[in-house]
């Protein structure tokens, strides 16, 4: 496979899932939290904003953003380019690593803490999400910069 077909279905893939899909997580919060006022039937206890439909929505949609970022990174790192030498790439990987790390934490940690502490986690997880989602258009555009070298370098 050429270089250039290689970052095109990566850029692709991380295009997917991160500028769309977890957009769309970002913003099913508000659409559902307007549209469904019902009381939470989860077996942990959230606050009232965080209705149950938003809680599958968003991890059913997260959950194939993931998915998709991961066929995307590892079509990139099957490649026979050099990993990490890029502003992109490092920007990219501290991205996932904290995608993949820290988020799911806070997400997951809430029937372990009380009430006060759960509202914070809540907080700590929006907070944390929309940062990584703002860097990960930095990341898209420079891997959009780091594209057209490649494409101006082979013609």
């Amino acid at each position: 496979m050429s270089l250039f077909l290689v970052y095109t279905i990566h850029g692709i893939c991380m295009l997917i899932s991160f500028a769309l899909l977890t957009t769309m997580t970002m913003y099913l919060r508000e659409l559902l939290s307007k549209k469904s006022k019902k009381k939470s039937t989860l077996p942990i206890t959230l606050p009232t904003w965080f209705p149950r439909e938003f809680y599958d929505a968003h991890l059913l949609v997260q959950g194939f953003a993931v998915i998709i970022a991961l066929v995307g990174f590892l079509i990139l790192y099957f490649s026979k380019e050099k990993h990490f030498e890029s502003l992109h790439s490092w920007l990219g990987g501290a991205m996932m690593l904290v995608f993949g790390l820290f988020l799911p934490f806070t997400g997951f940690s809430f029937e372990e803490n009380s009430r006060e502490s759960q509202e914070k986690l809540v907080k700590l997880h929006r907070t944390v999400g929309t940062f990584i989602w703002r860097i990960s258009f930095v990341v898209i555009l420079s891997g959009i910069l780091k594209l057209f070298n490649i494409y101006n370098s082979t013609s």
